[in-house]
């Protein structure tokens, strides 16, 4: 008996496991793709919906979330399924390329199988893009929010296209959330605050911040992907400028070169003149004499007085007055991190 003729089940058995194996990893790729495109737009596929009789804007954002959840571990689950797709396929091809098959009837099957495949993954990317764009056009649940939509002003030369227009007027006090957990700020902050504190209060409260950030988990991003490049082209571009209107909730964006022409009129009347050198210096030690031969409580006196050569010089900025002719600028100055700003709060 010839020794392939004793091996022929096996290899049959190969055969049909690995043509079996490329079909579910043409779906399993097909379903990775669709339920991605369905994170990045944050719709929700009908299998993935849940419901509950009660339909108050909470509960109904609680779903939401949870939706989205179910749709981020199927999509992990997905990706170990083919990482073992993947071995397998790698395995029982092994097999076959060993065992001595003539190479016309090799690459006949190759063919058959890459063909049969391809088709079945274009079905299927068909019908599932077809979904996408059904979805896309029927968001479902809709967005439960209590805020309207901020007015957007564009008064530069740069046009501004839908996806930014959909970002900006989101308003100044939406709060993104950011790629990675800011660690390092945390520490610098928390540091800062804990210079107030006596020595074992600090610490205690220092291992429980640090407990805290090892334990602590980013929610899920609360803006598209698309958004996110849009907010990275905002930041790149520095021909324009965004600002809040003066009045009004609304966002303006500026040339650069315009809100600098107008700052530096603002800056050339007589309300303001140069000074021969930087005050801050002056104004911290200022400050502390005052704060020090105050009655203040000692532990408040600590608190307010400004670390040495930690302050910053107040900071003048304009916002548009885009109710008025020509659109001039409010100045606002900034006094934050100035060494009268904890005073001022006290």
């Amino acid at each position: 008996m010839d020794k392939r003729d004793s091996h022929c089940p096996y290899l049959l058995s190969s055969e049909t496991t690995a043509k079996g194996t490329s079909l579910e990893k043409s779906k399993l790729l097909c379903d990775i793709t669709f339920l991605k495109s369905c994170r990045d737009n944050k719709v929700i596929p009908t299998n993935f919906r849940l419901e509950h009789p009660d339909g108050s804007p909470s509960t109904v954002n609680i779903l939401v979330k949870c939706s989205h959840a179910l749709i981020r571990k199927t999509i992990h689950y997905i990706r170990r399924n083919l990482d073992t797709t993947n071995s397998s396929l790698y395995h029982h091809f092994g097999i076959l390329t060993h065992a001595n098959i003539h190479p016309i009837i090799w690459d006949t099957y190759l063919r058959i199988s890459i063909e049969k495949a391809d088709h079945i993954s274009a079905k299927k990317t068909d019908t599932q893009k077809k979904k996408l764009f059904f979805l896309l056009q029927h968001k479902f649940p809709p967005e439960q929010t209590s805020n309207p939509p901020v007015l957007i002003h564009n008064l530069s030369d740069t046009p501004i296209d839908q996806t930014t227009r959909e970002l900006l007027s989101k308003g100044f006090n939406f709060c993104i959330i950011p790629h990675k957990l800011p660690t390092e700020t945390t520490i610098t902050q928390v540091e800062s605050a804990l210079s107030h504190l006596p020595p074992t209060e600090a610490e205690e409260t220092r291992q429980d911040i640090a407990s805290t950030l090892r334990r602590v988990k980013l929610p899920p991003s609360n803006i598209s992907r698309s958004e996110r490049i849009c907010l990275r082209n905002l930041h790149n571009n520095t021909d324009i400028i965004v600002l809040p209107a003066d009045k009004g909730d609304a966002t303006v964006i500026l040339n650069t070169s315009d809100y600098v022409e107008k700052m530096s009129f603002l800056l050339k009347s007589s309300e303001y003149k140069t000074t021969p050198q930087d005050p801050t210096t002056y104004l911290e030690k200022k400050t502390k004499a005052l704060i020090t031969a105050s009655k203040l409580p000692i532990e408040i006196r600590k608190s307010l007085i400004p670390r040495e050569k930690s302050s910053r010089i107040p900071r003048i900025y304009g916002l548009p007055k885009v109710h008025k002719p020509d659109i001039p600028l409010r100045p606002i100055v900034s006094a934050f991190g100035s060494p009268t700003h904890h005073l001022a709060k006290y």
